[in-house]
């Protein structure tokens, strides 16, 4: 019998614990005859834009540019698996190349065979295949290969 009530308080608990009121409610107390009420403050939602623009300083970090290979080329250079050797989804895979070599050149965004291939030029093709990224996407590419393709 005691463990039956034992399992019952702790159920109780459980779900009290976990109920769903909502945490914004405001907490009313009575002191001296005033109330004074409480309210947490408001959530705010989580940042879910595509870092495209460079960082202040004129860097673009390898995070902007991740974040564009994964809207954009993963689906199909994603993994060990991805289309030419290449995957898009890690700052090695990148750094890496593809079955052809590497495709970056820290430094020279024009003598990269990735950037040549967001153009569509350097014999080529053109990458995406199903049209040109922005041209903002395609500066921030740009930017962190002339800035030394770092990962940090």
């Amino acid at each position: 019998m005691r463990k039956l009530l034992l399992f019952c308080a702790a159920c109780a608990l459980l779900a009290v614990g976990c109920s769903s009121k909502d945490a914004t409610t405001a907490d009313a107390t009575t002191t001296g005859g005033t109330t004074a009420t409480t309210t947490p403050p408001a959530k705010t939602p989580a940042d879910t834009s595509t870092p495209s623009a460079p960082p202040a300083g004129g860097a673009t970090g390898y995070p902007a540019v991740q974040a564009i290979f994964t809207k954009n080329c993963a689906g199909c250079h994603g993994g060990p698996k991805g289309k030419a050797g290449i995957d898009l989804t890690s700052y090695e895979g990148v750094m890496k190349g593809g079955a052809e070599g590497p495709i970056v050149k820290a430094g020279d965004p024009e003598g990269s065979v990735l950037v040549q291939a967001l153009h569509g030029t350097g014999g080529k093709k053109q990458m995406p295949p199903k049209g040109a990224l922005p041209a903002d996407d395609i500066k921030t590419v740009e930017s962190w290969i002339k800035d030394g393709a770092k990962k940090a």
